[in-house]
């Protein structure tokens, strides 16, 4: 049975691409434009099931490899679940939920047919005052280039394919772990050691950085990065304990962030069959771009907010 994770840890090597290449004169036409809610460190966005009337808010999250559903949504609109199905979280650990299937998923004018979801609780989930009734990533990057632009909580989709993306930026090379893209980014500590690895791609992610324990081990990154407290956050089955610190920079592609926040924890230890994981970039980071990720490309352009 494949393993399939909800919150994405999981991207491979990431390589820069220079000059022209992929930006050309004619901008592309979004076939929709959705207004999103941005708390600073997830995106909602608005859509229906089956055309429905009712107006429902997922988050949207290119480390999630399944679609969720709110049980209590499911059982509004007469979905029953069928056979359980094992996935992880960030720990790793295995749990089992039941899983339904409808004929469409829509987003404004888009409809993604036949979409299956795993039905959780999610109890008292909220953003802004708004309960989230699902989560989305991979069934809407694999069909889609997705434009996330932070700075007017808009999000663009394009047909999946070549792409003309903008002048200026920089585009990068995604790799993918199972169903969840990745970067190669360089984290910086304390004594100016630059470590180069592969990370997954996490626009949902509440944090800079989520670093693998192993990867902290194996680079004695617990000593030569500053640490700064300890914070408790929830994952899929366990709360986990996170030592909190902070990367005196980082860079992916030619862009460079200081100071950037960091967690990390023995318990989230993230891999890939081919390569080293060193964790996960988190919204923390992605806040600061305006991005293009073109998943049926391999492609992840990133341009700088003013």
């Amino acid at each position: 049975m494949l393993l399939q994770k909800i919150n994405g840890i999981m991207l491979m090597w990431l390589f820069m691409i220079t000059g022209a290449y992929g930006q050309r004169l004619h901008p592309e036409k979004p076939l929709e434009v959705i207004h999103f809610h941005f708390n600073g460190s997830q995106i909602l966005i608005p859509l229906t099931i089956n055309h429905g009337k009712d107006t429902l808010h997922f988050l949207f999250d290119s480390g999630c490899e399944i679609n969720l559903l709110s049980l209590p949504v499911a059982g509004r609109m007469g979905l029953n679940g069928g056979t359980d199905a094992g996935l992880s979280g960030w720990s790793n650990e295995m749990t089992y939920m039941p899983q339904t299937q409808t004929n469409s998923l829509n987003i404004g004018k888009i409809s993604i047919p036949d979409p299956e979801f795993y039905l959780e609780s999610l109890a008292g989930a909220t953003m802004d005052g708004i309960p989230v009734d699902g989560v989305i990533g991979y069934d809407l990057l694999k069909r889609y280039i997705v434009k996330i632009d932070f700075e007017n909580k808009e999000m663009s989709l394009y047909p999946g394919g070549k792409f003309h993306y903008p002048p200026g930026g920089e585009l990068l090379k995604l790799g993918m772990n199972y169903r969840t893209p990745t970067v190669q980014g360089t984290l910086v500590n304390n004594q100016g050691q630059p470590f180069t690895s592969t990370y997954h791609l996490i626009t949902g992610g509440n944090f800079g950085l989520l670093l693998n324990g192993k990867f902290v081990e194996k680079y004695a990154l617990d000593k030569t990065l500053t640490i700064t407290g300890k914070v408790t956050r929830h994952d899929l089955l366990q709360p986990i304990t996170y030592t909190e610190c902070i990367a005196p920079s980082f860079n992916a592609g030619n862009y460079k962030l200081y100071q950037l926040p960091a967690l990390y924890s023995s318990k989230v230890n993230d891999t890939a069959p081919d390569k080293e994981i060193a964790g996960a970039i988190g919204a923390e980071v992605w806040k600061h771009f305006t991005m293009i990720i073109n998943l049926p490309e391999k492609e992840l352009w990133l341009a700088k907010n003013k």
